[in-house]
């Protein structure tokens, strides 16, 4: 007699809906399709494409990115502080808006010092591309910080303005200049705090190759920088 074995679900849809108290049925009639669809999501008979994500992310009201992070594992909610814009504009999140958190899988990556952002608008290229989530160190530091220098970093002019890109000394002393990759260098400015960058999640489209082995090919993937 064969061995019975049990699957990690391919998603996140079935523990989320569960969480919420909806049936199969209910969640199709949100999503304006069938119950057997959803059932099909769920078990990954149907692929979970990126209009799937955004339409059961919608109905059962969290962010998309939490149907497929780290499948499988012991997951820890985060909230992400905001997103960095491309003119270094900060949009901050409201913590009381549930779609500005997602799980990651290990309490590994939530300290009481560590803030957590999206990247948009190519703010972060090439580094990081748009949806990635990138994690500062918020060390309370100051902007006196040499060792930082040839890092990347987040370089606070105001709380909702700040630099991304590698940290240099400026030709006035004192300052700094942010070299932003794609961007023309922001030079001689005086932070008020300077944030290194400490880890990332990357956003690996939906349609690569995945590999239930390998978690740097499965959903989204994090590495210490």
């Amino acid at each position: 007699m064969k061995k019975l074995v049990k699957l990690e679900a391919p998603n996140n849809i079935a523990a989320i809906r569960k969480a919420k108290g909806l049936t199969q049925q209910q969640l199709a009639e949100a999503t304006g399709s069938h119950w057997i669809t959803i059932s099909k999501l769920e078990r990954g008979i149907i692929k979970l494409t990126e209009s799937w994500m955004e339409r059961i992310g919608e109905a059962l009201d969290v962010n998309p990115l939490n149907l497929t992070l780290f499948t499988g594992k012991s997951l820890y909610k985060t909230h992400i502080a905001g997103r960095l814009h491309d003119d270094g504009k900060f949009e901050l999140n409201d913590e009381n808006d549930e779609k500005s958190f997602v799980v990651l899988h290990s309490d590994y990556f939530i300290r009481p010092w560590y803030r957590w952002f999206e990247a948009v608008d190519g703010a972060m290229w090439p580094w990081f591309q748009d949806g990635d989530l990138v994690c500062a160190a918020d060390l309370d530091s100051g902007a006196n910080t040499p060792e930082y220098l040839g890092k990347l970093v987040l370089a606070w002019m105001s709380d909702d303005l700040a630099h991304f890109g590698r940290l240099e000394r400026g030709a006035k002393e004192g300052t700094y200049d942010i070299f932003g990759g794609g961007r023309q260098p922001v030079r001689n400015v005086k932070p008020e705090r300077i944030d290194p960058i400490v880890m990332a999640v990357f956003n690996v489209p939906i349609d690569a190759p995945q590999s239930r082995d390998d978690e740097a090919m499965y959903g989204k993937v994090a590495r210490q920088i």
